[in-house]
């Protein structure tokens, strides 16, 4: 087959079944070692991003069936592969509002890989490890605020409070400045009013940078936020394709880091996706 996001990439992974990725679209986004092997030797084949693929090269790859992610609807070239017996089946975990609900899309690719009993034992198996996430997460006794996001072109974007984000941020206890608003999308706000309603929040998230140096080449105005000044921030900007690849699917592994940064315990050494931005 061949699959067109990081994440198809993780779950076919987790079950073991990276033998039946023909092609992939992008190879500057894989994080796993054996697939990056198999470009290097030629059994797998990078097709380009996911709305410009090469179908010459999808036909020399010999794929049978095509998963992608569907972020603009149906695939642009869908009647070239139909003419060619390609079958395209779009994934939509990103849809999925809870981070079991991402992880549940595991079982498609147990269907196609003839292994939906491995899939559904390694669903409940999650299904427990987070939970059990959950409740480690209660233990940890910490209030401090957390603010999320950065500023892109003329707004602040943040998680809104019914999101994936929120909700696993929700799950592992933290509190998380904009946890009590509406909607599973993006918070567009004023940068003026972020400085003003994070003036008590002494940890920041995911800016997208690696480096403060870099987190001020694209928002100067960070330089106000107090805890740009005496805070912590935290980013999974160090590895992104690691991110991409194996969060979806490893959501205890992002409660794990979520409790040690809240426990003020988290070391670049201890944490599966994040780093201390420096």
């Amino acid at each position: 087959m061949a699959v067109l996001s990081s994440t198809h990439i993780g779950m076919l992974n987790e079950l073991n079944a990276i033998n039946t990725i023909a092609a992939i679209s992008n190879v500057k986004y894989v994080y796993q070692r054996e697939v990056k092997s198999g470009i290097k030797s030629g059994q797998i084949i990078s097709l380009g991003d996911e709305g410009q693929i090469s179908i010459d090269k999808l036909l020399q790859s010999k794929t049978k069936v095509m998963i992608y992610s569907a972020f603009s609807g149906e695939f642009s070239q869908q009647k070239k592969l139909d003419k060619l017996g390609i079958i395209s089946i779009p994934n939509y975990d990103w849809r999925e509002t809870t981070p079991l609900g991402k992880a549940d899309w595991l079982l498609l690719f147990g269907y196609l890989t003839d292994k939906q009993k491995q899939a559904k034992e390694r669903i409940a198996r999650l299904n427990t490890l987070y939970s059990l996430g959950i409740i480690e997460g209660k233990k940890i006794k910490n209030n401090e605020i957390f603010l999320l996001g950065n500023q892109m072109g003329d707004y602040w974007y943040a998680p809104a409070g019914e999101s994936y984000q929120a909700i696993l941020l929700k799950d592992a206890g933290i509190n998380y400045l904009y946890s009590n608003t509406k909607g599973t999308g993006s918070l567009a706000l004023p940068m003026e009013q972020v400085i003003k309603d994070a003036e008590k929040a002494t940890i920041w998230l995911n800016p997208g940078f690696k480096s403060k140096k870099e987190i001020l080449l694209s928002n100067p105005k960070a330089t106000f936020l107090t805890v740009f000044q005496k805070g912590k921030i935290y980013c999974y900007s160090a590895n992104m394709n690691n991110f991409w690849e194996n969060s979806t699917i490893q959501p205890h592994w992002f409660l794990h880091d979520l409790h040690e940064i809240k426990a003020n315990t988290a070391t670049n050494e201890n944490l599966y996706f994040y780093k201390s931005v420096e």
